[in-house]
């Protein structure tokens, strides 16, 4: 063979490579179009709890900052941690039996934007029905993370969710899940989302928050000493950058008849759902009004307790004097 010949064959073989490198780089990347797309999805998401939920929450010093700026009657700290009060006991006593966990995360979604107000518990649902209700993605799922928080996933399916756990449930902090490229993780409580490849900066930042030393909100003093009694601890551990893992669960997933599973319970149920505002004076002014209720109850249930104290000690004075 030629000089020539060879150095128009070595020719032909760099433009074939620099031909395929062209083509590579221009193919369709259908994981980073779905990271983002989901990446989209879970902002808009975020925006819209934020929009609904606009009272904010009770337990994020943000939010409490935010809350000084409300009416007067929602502008202290007591009177919003009253109002989550009485919703979770709404939830908790008007909560349909026999639903999907699905369906019931769209009718808690409902409940959260009429009080519009909430914690993580809260404002997640109302996340996962806008990303049922206003996008086309097929896998969303609500996590609980920890002893005290909850957030969305998107683009995992549920049997991905649970085989990237370890058999002790947990997700390690120093190492992102095994999802799928697309998923993202998406916290309107937090007002973040970020990639599944962000998962160990991003989380401990947001468990140096949720995992703090309070008491859980919903346990009162009897629940509180049955579980004592049970040996089992209902405090949550204050997070250190020495954890290595955390506790994870799927508390809902969507499925293919959650919106019309839910949809058929209201036609069978229309005035089980609290009314919807249709604005931010019409909600601030039903807040208002429950603040009001909840502040005048337990006036009403101090009142009664300082009545029994007042008359126990009045009938150990009167038997001190028969004795």
């Amino acid at each position: 063979m030629s000089l020539w010949s060879r150095v128009k064959e070595r020719y032909q073989a760099r433009k074939r490579q620099a031909q395929q490198k062209s083509s590579d780089s221009l193919a369709f990347d259908e994981t980073r179009h779905a990271l983002t797309k989901n990446l989209f999805y879970a902002e808009s998401a975020v925006k819209y709890v934020e929009e609904k939920v606009f009272l904010g929450s009770t337990n994020r010093p943000f939010d409490e900052v935010h809350g000084r700026a409300l009416p007067s009657d929602l502008s202290s700290i007591d009177a919003r941690q009253d109002l989550v009060a009485q919703q979770k006991r709404y939830l908790g006593e008007k909560c349909p039996v026999g639903m999907s966990a699905g369906a019931t995360a769209l009718w808690k979604a409902d409940q959260t934007e009429s009080f519009s107000i909430g914690n993580c518990g809260e404002q997640a649902p109302v996340a996962f029905k806008y990303l049922l209700h206003h996008t086309d993605a097929k896998e969303v799922s609500i996590l609980n993370v920890g002893d005290n928080h909850a957030l969305l996933v998107i683009g995992a399916s549920r049997s991905e969710l649970e085989s990237a756990r370890s058999r002790r449930g947990t997700f390690r902090l120093d190492e992102p899940p095994r999802l799928p490229g697309q998923t993202v993780f998406c916290d309107p409580w937090y007002q973040d989302s970020f990639p599944a490849s962000e998962w160990p900066r991003k989380i401990k930042l947001i468990l140096r928050e949720t995992q703090v030393a309070d008491d859980p909100e919903s346990i009162d003093d009897d629940e509180r000493a049955m579980f004592e009694r049970a040996g089992i601890s209902i405090e949550t551990r204050v997070f250190s950058d020495d954890w290595k893992e955390i506790e994870v669960w799927i508390d809902a997933s969507r499925q293919e008849d959650s919106i019309s599973e839910y949809q058929e319970y209201l036609r069978l149920h229309p005035n089980t759902v609290a009314q919807q505002r249709t604005s931010r004076v019409v909600a601030a002014k039903a807040a208002e009004t429950r603040a009001e209720g909840a502040s005048a109850l337990a006036s009403k249930s101090a009142g009664i307790s300082t009545h029994r104290v007042l008359d126990a000690r009045s009938r150990d004075r009167e038997g001190d004097m028969c004795r």
